[in-house]
């Protein structure tokens, strides 16, 4: 609450001022606090599209969902592609039904092939998040695949 007499900005629930000492008027409590109603979709699109959200905070922000996020490609929800996610999502559930189905060499073989895929969708998802802020056409998944939204 400010301070009618300095302007100092005191907690809300205080009484007196902490800087000049002087009496605070007593905080109405009939009115009520504005509420934001948005949907977290809403705030989600919204906070997107301000102008906080660059170029570099997008692809930094999507690189690290995709990063520590157990299932793979989720930096692409970030970026509105639904579509690519769900490619990469199914992608990696096969490999990893591969991965506990099997024992030995095959077994080794698909941990490589995992972290291969876990390295490549954290990077697509930077290389898109790139493309969206340029408006450049995204590239294909895997370089074979054109999967756009």
């Amino acid at each position: 609450m400010k301070c009618p007499e300095c302007g100092y900005d005191n907690l809300n629930d205080a009484t007196r001022c902490n800087l000049c000492g002087a009496k605070l008027p007593k905080k109405d409590l009939t009115k009520k606090e504005p509420t934001d109603n948005r949907s977290i979709f809403q705030k989600i699109k919204d906070f997107k599209n301000s102008p906080r959200d660059t170029p570099k905070t997008a692809a930094l922000i999507s690189l690290v969902i995709g990063l520590f996020t157990p299932v793979f490609g989720c930096g692409q929800i970030y970026l509105g592609y639904y579509n690519r996610f769900l490619v990469e999502a199914i992608i990696s559930a096969i490999i990893c039904k591969i991965l506990v189905s099997y024992t030995g060499i095959i077994k080794l073989i698909f941990q490589a092939i995992y972290l291969i895929w876990f390295i490549y969708t954290v990077y697509d998802s930077y290389i898109c998040a790139q493309a969206k802020h340029k408006q450049h056409k995204l590239p294909k998944l895997v370089g074979l695949v054109n999967i756009n939204k």
